[in-house]
Formats: C-alpha cells, sequence, structure tokens
C-alpha cells in the first residue's frame, strides 16, 4: 500500500514537471526568436548562428528528457539546419534566412500544439 502512495506521488510531481517544463516553453521559443531576429540586423551572422544552435540544442535535449517529442523533433530540425549553415562556410543569404524561418515556424507550430494539448 505504501509503495502504491509513493507511486501515485511520483506520477503527481513528474506530471507537475511536465506542466510547468510546457508553461515555459513559450519563453523557450521567444529568445530563440529574438536571436533569430538578429540575423536581419547585420550583425556576425556566425556568432548570432552559433547562439541559435546552443538555444535549439539545449530546448532539443531539455523537450526529449520531458516527454516532448514533438518540440524535440522540430528543435532538432531546427538545430541541424544551423549547423548546415555553419559548417558550410558560406555567409548565409536570404534563401538561408527563410529556411531558417520555415523551420522555426515548424518548431513554433509544435510548441504550441503541445502548449494546447496540455492545458
Amino acid at each position: 500500500m505504501d509503495i502504491q502512495i509513493d507511486q501515485e506521488a511520483v506520477r503527481q510531481e513528474l506530471a507537475e514537471l511536465y506542466r510547468n517544463y510546457v508553461r515555459r516553453l513559450p519563453e523557450k521559443l521567444e529568445i530563440i526568436r529574438r536571436i533569430a531576429r538578429a540575423l536581419h540586423t547585420g550583425m556576425d551572422t556566425v556568432e548570432i548562428l552559433e547562439e541559435l544552435h546552443a538555444q535549439a540544442h539545449k530546448l532539443a535535449g531539455s523537450a526529449g528528457t520531458y516527454g516532448c517529442p514533438e518540440v524535440g523533433k522540430a528543435a532538432r530540425d531546427y538545430e541541424n539546419l544551423i549547423i548546415a549553415q555553419l559548417e558550410s562556410g558560406i555567409e548565409s543569404g536570404p534563401e538561408d534566412y527563410q529556411q531558417l524561418e520555415t523551420r522555426f515556424g515548424e518548431l513554433e507550430m509544435a510548441v504550441d500544439h503541445t502548449v494546447k494539448s496540455t492545458t
């Protein structure tokens, strides 16, 4: 009996951790959005892409840890595109920015879907 109570307490605690994580997803997305906007300012593209990569990587990892596979996949896809652009060694141009915006849109949809399905 005590084991069942402990298991239920653990389930409740994990559910609360999940809900708190999902509530913070829009904030995490907004951080990425602000960094991505800097690509259009003429600032150092490599530095911005590196910061975008770091944020996308963290989001992909944490989404997997917290059981948000849709967000994790979208963040990983975004991260992989950033890596490809960084590794190309070519200065990013309008087509590259469009690809990033498209992937960001997919990430945004995944976050929105996860948030809506949790509330």
